[in-house]
């Protein structure tokens, strides 16, 4: 009994698991018939407009039918005489951090806001990645006022001196208000509302009565926004969809201008899966002054902005006919001359319509005429070489595509598009310095154990045009990235599976980058910040590496202070851990939780804390058991070159307090959510209010309660 009689019908007996096991390659060869392009290199890159919609149009639809890529589902099947040949998915990427946790002057040890102040007092400004590039927030203030989200509307208050201090204004957006600026007398409020991005700006030079001067909306999903000087840069993204494309229209405060599809520029190969990519750029100042520039892209995943470029990322997707690779890769290799040659001819010279039938039929005779352990034998060297396919399809696919848009003083252009192997992390994974654009991504995957982890890390270091000129590849094996940073000549990474290697990269070559040093300890970080030039502060998690497998136990919230002045042998001097597992910080998913000064030694996040009660484990607590909430607030510490003091703590939670009623309910508007400084007070924010302490000794002088009604007139 053959193969093959099993395969077509001609018998009904034999391993059904081999018919399987062959069947997952053969089944490549009746798919419908595809394109195989992928995204264009870079000597295709000149972007095209469209002459009209229906142009527009054939263009999406020619993409949306590339896109019925086929997928691999997951086959095991023990094959008759012992082994186990296996195919497994496409891979995602690296999976997610567990704990959702730079420019020509990125190598500035500080980042600050660019925030054309009304005071010239000493305060605090958003956490920032690149001086001069200021990012939105929740939270800003000025060094008099805070500027304050809250319930669907920006509260401004008045904070300095501490003792006048009130709120003074009180602004209702209609829609979903996320984040602001502040630029001098302008407050620039952004979010969504009804499918829509908005863009609301703001007179507030009168602080108890702010005047909109500008609203602009756009059709589209706000993605994230960067403010250089007095320019505001918005990106929004808008599905395309084949059927109907639906242009995305600009609504300007009480006209309508819908984008024509011959201002939509594209490139010459048809996305696989169509966005509109809108990037507006509108002078604070004069908010009449604007200008918008419309991409036909595959989406945005993340964003680094320079004080010159906007690099907008996203993974490639690619599609690719696997029944020629299959044919030239696995099927001829395997076939001894007489058979190959028979194959050949009936797929060279045989129409569309009937090749692929007389390539199984060439098949089927090559399995008729061997017996039942060379037909074995046969499958198996298939399966080999159909398994080294997948592994370099895999390889093909696991890619991130870049944009450089360049921007100058409200002026779009597109730049340069280029790609790296792996995913990217975050924003933090990305820098601009010297003309060259560096970034960190990781390839593979984690799994249960080291050995099944194809998991590598990597850095590339581009320029302008987006081509790579330098590469460090294969770093960690079996890790994945978990925080990075970029400043200035230097590169810093930190992967984790079960210790915390902290990774020191020379970058001073772009075209060969080094590897200096590495410190493995246990935890690891989620955000790395700059203290000085010798030392770094990290925030991320404690851990318990486990008695069995290759993994760890999260812990409570470690903050660390490493010294990097030997940078081929960085040392952790410091290290301050906070709770039990379970324990949680905003400030390890968002950077802008995270206030330091090096100036006044001052260090604060929120926490939200996690306790073990040690008497319910008779023989010692486990490195699983997690903590019950008991706490959330800010804590402060004091961080000199030497290390971390803790200063002290505040909450926003009433005392006597039953926590157990917080546990289903962490985004609390008791919460603290930030903590700025002016002069000599802290204030830390909540949704529900504001609390001012002294700095030297965080004695309590007063707080203030914001609205949470929607009382006042939407503007």
């Amino acid at each position: 009994m053959k193969v093959t009689k099993a395969l077509f019908g001609k018998s009904a007996f034999y391993s059904a698991a081999v018919l399987l096991l062959f069947s997952a390659v053969l089944a490549i060869l009746v798919l419908p018939e595809m394109n195989s392009r992928e995204i264009q290199t870079q000597d295709q890159l000149e972007l095209e407009k469209f002459d009209s919609y229906c142009d527009l149009k054939d263009f999406v639809k020619e993409g949306f039918e590339r896109s019925q890529t086929f997928q691999f589902g997951f086959l095991s099947y023990r094959v008759p005489g012992g082994g186990i040949l296996a195919m497994t998915n496409m891979p995602t990427g690296p999976a997610k951090p567990a704990v959702l946790g730079s420019s020509s002057v990125e190598g500035k040890l500080e980042a600050t806001s660019m925030t054309s102040d009304v005071s010239s007092n000493e305060h605090s400004t958003t956490n920032i990645q690149v001086e001069g590039v200021d990012e939105p927030d929740i939270v800003k203030n000025d060094g008099e006022y805070i500027y304050a989200v809250t319930g669907g509307k920006v509260v401004i208050v008045k904070v300095y001196p501490s003792e006048n201090s009130r709120v003074t204004d009180n602004i209702s957006v209609n829609g979903n208000l996320r984040n602001i600026f502040i630029n001098g007398d302008r407050l620039v409020g952004l979010g969504w509302n009804e499918g829509r991005t908005f863009i609301k700006i703001y007179d507030i030079s009168d602080k108890e009565d702010a005047v909109l001067r500008k609203d602009i909306s756009i059709d589209g999903n706000y993605f994230d926004s960067r403010m250089i000087g007095n320019h505001v840069y918005v990106i929004a993204n808008r599905h395309v969809r084949s059927e109907n494309l639906n242009l995305p229209k600009i609504y300007l405060d009480n006209r309508t201008e819908r984008i024509s599809a011959d201002e939509i520029r594209h490139f010459a190969t048809p996305p696989v899966s169509s966005r509109f990519t809108v990037v507006l750029a509108i002078n604070t100042q004069t908010p009449e002054e604007w200008s918008r520039k419309v991409y036909l892209t595959e989406g945005t995943q993340n964003l680094y902005v320079s004080l010159n470029n906007i690099y907008i990322t996203g993974r490639k997707k690619i599609n690719i006919d696997l029944r020629e690779e299959v044919m030239n890769e696995v099927l001829i290799p395997s076939l001894p001359p007489d058979a190959s040659m028979e194959l050949l001819y009936n797929y060279n010279f045989s129409n569309s319509s009937v090749k692929w039938s007389k390539v199984r039929m060439s098949l089927n005779d090559y399995l008729d005429s061997l017996g039942e352990k060379e037909q074995l034998q046969f499958i198996r060297k298939i399966q080999d070489r159909y398994a080294s396919l997948l592994e370099e399809v895999k390889k093909r696919m696991e890619k991130t595509i870049i944009h450089r848009i360049s921007i100058e003083n409200g002026n779009i252009e597109y730049g340069a598009q280029g790609e790296v192997p792996g995913t990217v992390l975050n924003q933090f994974s990305m820098g601009e310095y010297g003309g060259y654009f560096r970034i960190a991504t990781t390839t593979g995957h984690i799994a249960r154990t080291f050995e099944g982890a194809t998991a590598k890390n990597h850095v590339y270091i581009l320029d302008k045009d987006l081509e790579i000129v330098g590469r460090l590849e294969d770093l960690a094996p079996g890790e994945r990235i978990y925080s990075a940073r970029f400043m200035g000549e230097k590169g810093y990474l930190v992967t984790f599976r079960k210790v915390d290697p902290l990774f020191v990269l020379d970058l001073e070559n772009p075209e060969h980058p080094q590897f200096l040093g590495k410190l493995k300890i246990p935890g690891y970080s989620d955000y790395l910040h700059p203290y000085d030039e010798n030392h770094l502060i990290g925030i991320g998690k404690s851990t318990v590496a486990a008695e069995q497998g290759d993994f760890a136990w999260y812990q409570g919230v470690k903050i660390a202070l490493f010294d990097v002045s030997d940078l081929g042998n960085p040392q952790q001097i410091s290290k301050f851990v906070i709770g039990d597992r379970g324990t949680e910080s905003l400030a390890l998913r968002n950077h802008k939780a995270f206030l330091f000064t090096k100036s006044k030694n001052l260090l604060a996040f929120p926490v939200r804390i996690a306790k073990i009660d040690e008497n319910e484990y008779s023989s010692g607590v486990p490195p699983n058991a997690r903590g019950d909430f008991e706490w959330q607030g800010a804590y402060v510490f004091k961080v000199t070159s030497e290390g971390f003091e803790l200063e002290g703590r505040i909450s926003h939670i009433e005392e006597n307090t039953n926590f157990s009623e917080f546990v289903h309910y962490p985004s609390n508007s008791s919460f603290v959510k930030r903590a700025h400084y002016i002069e000599n007070v802290l204030y830390t924010f909540s949704p529900d209010k504001i609390k001012m302490n002294e700095l030297k000794d965080l004695k309590e002088i007063g707080e203030i309660d914001l609205p949470n009604s929607l009382s006042s007139k939407i503007r």
